[in-house]
């Protein structure tokens, strides 16, 4: 598990996490430097908004799921395709954390069902694996 913030935020009151695999994915997601670069960026950029207010961010900058038990997305659309990373709100040792544990570009309209859900199972796996206690904040 990686601390995504890195300490760019002074004062951060919430900590953002991403498991091995989900920083794997945020440097592959594709072929052309520059397009990694772009979603890199404004990944970082939802980061930094996150670790200062947590669910209190710009639903412009993040979405929360329905029909799932606190699974959000941030989403970037890019000239070469929409990139979506999906969280959850956890506590770790009473800290409030936030956890990417799955990420996603798609070239269609929408995500099937089985994608969301698949993110869902994903992050309820990373938590219980590093010791985070889901927290309903949104």
């Amino acid at each position: 598990m990686n601390d995504l913030g890195g300490g760019r935020v002074p004062n951060r009151r919430w900590v953002v996490y991403g498991t091995d695999e989900f920083a794997d994915w945020l440097v592959n997601c594709h072929g052309d430097w520059n397009v990694v670069m772009r979603v890199y960026a404004h990944f970082l950029d939802t980061v930094d908004k996150l670790s200062l207010v947590g669910p209190l961010v710009d639903p412009k900058w993040v979405k929360k799921l329905r029909g799932f038990d606190g699974l959000g997305e941030t989403r970037f659309n890019d000239i070469s395709g929409a990139y979506r990373c999906f969280f959850k709100f956890g506590r770790l040792g009473g800290q409030p954390v936030i956890l990417f544990a799955d990420a996603d570009s798609k070239t269609s309209d929408d995500f099937l069902q089985r994608r969301y859900e698949r993110a869902d199972r994903l992050l309820d796996q990373a938590m219980a694996d590093h010791g985070i206690v889901f927290a309903r904040d949104w």
